[in-house]
């Protein structure tokens, strides 16, 4: 419904927006933890709410874009081979 209220070009837009605000949330974390910089109930919450935003916005990518569940197997049966080296 987000799709056809405000449309495919907005809401790529608006998953690059959020997809960049949980960056910077996660840059936040690594200040908090190598310099004590916010508090930790701040900047956990903060990265609570932008992985929320970003996980609703991948689900209207899947619905632009399709089903990439077959590319994700690929890169977890990927990165379980790097694991088995380490």
């Amino acid at each position: 419904k987000a799709l056809e209220a405000f449309g495919e070009r907005s809401q790529i837009l608006m998953a690059i927006e959020e997809m960049s605000e949980v960056t910077r949330a996660l840059l936040k974390y690594v200040r908090y933890k190598d310099w004590g910089q916010g508090t930790e109930e701040a900047v956990l919450k903060a990265i609570a709410e932008e992985r929320a935003d970003v996980s609703i916005m991948l689900n209207q990518l899947e619905v632009i874009f399709g089903d990439n569940s077959e590319e994700e197997c690929a890169k977890l049966e990927h990165l379980a081979e790097l694991l088995e080296w380490a």
